[in-house]
């Protein structure tokens, strides 16, 4: 039931961040060494229920599955029937004869399963990128497949044998939906997939984060899009509470910061996030637009922003170098000397913690803790952000002060925060 190391999808210590991560990996190798590349991102479609029974258990048998296991699974799917429910009305049942059932705890790994036929097709044809003597040239996502190529000869190659793949095994790649991004390549180069021609672009959007042209200032602004956005959604919902539940509230829903990770921390427009997560602190505090952002982060009880996102880089980079694949374990050892977003910001992080290797490559938690260490704060803030705390406490309503009014305690509040 195992796939190929290609295959980051739907496997425990894998994620999107990493597949995304190794691709930048390759692709900053080959610019650095002035190669040329070429980048097609595939789309097949519906391919869930595009799954082909016969090609399925014929792989299980083939990889000498126990025979009373695969009996089993092709009694679940070939006598399984469906219906469709429109409204209060329910048709008849039908036979389905193909397709994975969507939501199946086992259905990843099946599908994981028969896409590793292409896999390892791809890899036996001996062109693509590579690292060392490793393949590097195509990475999978469950279905979201991603070539690469130093050249147009092998890049054919490869898209051949995709074609050749999807009419065997009924996947279809919808060429539409696919695109080419190419580096250290002049000429006008097109490829086709089914007759039809890629698109060609400077930048797209692979597994939630961006590559190609300005990928970086890309991924940064998405975040910061996506951390207004949900802030304004969680706000018009749950304004009427308290300051307290907003701000968990905040935590649990508008913090995930999806790929930050792969974000470039030296980046000028990284302030922008920054300036952008302070006015969603005062916003969900009530605060006065005008506090001062030194107050903020002890108001929220929480470190700054910068390290916060230190800190799940660490975590992130930790699952790198302990990885079970050794293709996320090569790019670890590659992004030392990169010039990528995850490389700079590996070493801004060492030069925070004193070069202090070890406390980053042991736990998370040991180097959140370091990083906790480089922050400080002024005792007189900490002071004041409990005396706000407390001012916002009563604004809420959750207990009173008989001898100020609502308009005297919010003038207090105001002066404390700006002055």
């Amino acid at each position: 039931m195992c796939s190929s190391d290609l295959q980051f999808g739907f496997k425990a210590n894998h994620s999107t961040s990493q597949c995304t991560f190794v691709l930048q990996e390759v692709i900053d190798l080959y610019i650095r060494n002035d190669a040329s590349l070429y980048l097609v991102m595939l789309d097949a479609s519906k391919a869930f229920d595009r799954v082909n029974y016969c090609k399925l258990f014929d792989i299980l048998i083939n990889r000498n599955m126990c025979s009373c296991y695969v009996r089993l699974i092709i009694n679940m799917y070939t006598t399984q029937t469906l219906c469709v429910k429109w409204g209060d009305t329910v048709s008849r049942d039908f036979k389905c004869m193909n397709g994975v059932k969507q939501g199946g705890v086992l259905s990843p790994i099946l599908f994981c399963i028969y896409m590793d036929e292409l896999l390892c097709r791809l890899t036996k044809s001996g062109v693509g990128c590579y690292i060392g003597n490793r393949f590097i040239g195509a990475m999978c996502y469950a279905d979201d497949l991603t070539i690469i190529s130093p050249s147009r000869r092998s890049m054919d190659i490869l898209l051949q044998i995709c074609e050749n793949y999807a009419k065997e095994f009924h996947v279809t790649f919808n060429s539409s939906k696919s695109f080419l991004i190419t580096y250290n390549v002049n000429l006008d180069v097109s490829f086709m997939l089914d007759n039809e021609v890629i698109n060609r672009v400077e930048s797209a959007i692979h597994l939630g984060h961006y590559v190609g042209i300005d990928n970086n200032k890309n991924n940064i602004v998405q975040g910061n899009r996506h951390l207004i956005c949900r802030t304004n959604t969680m706000l018009s919902r749950f304004g009427f509470c308290s300051s307290s539940i907003k701000s968990k509230l905040f935590r649990t829903y508008c913090t995930s910061f999806y790929g930050c990770p792969l974000w470039d921390l030296s980046s000028k427009c990284i302030n922008n996030f920054y300036i952008a997560w302070r006015k969603c602190i005062r916003r969900v505090f009530g605060l006065p637009p005008r506090t001062h952002n030194r107050l903020v982060n002890t108001i929220f009880d929480d470190v700054p922003i910068d390290i916060q996102l230190l800190t799940r880089l660490s975590g992130f980079f930790v699952c790198v170098i302990n990885s079970d694949n050794p293709i996320v374990t090569i790019c670890g050892e590659l992004c030392k000397y990169s010039n990528t977003a995850v490389g700079k910001n590996r070493r801004h992080l060492l030069h925070l913690l004193n070069n202090n290797d070890t406390g980053l490559c042991n736990t998370k938690i040991k180097t959140a803790h370091l990083l906790r260490q480089v922050t400080s704060y002024d005792q007189i803030d900490i002071c004041t952000s409990m005396f706000i705390l407390e001012l916002r406490n009563i604004l809420d309503g959750n207990y009173t002060l008989s001898n100020l009014n609502y308009d005297e305690l919010n003038t207090i509040l105001h002066n404390l925060c700006t002055q």
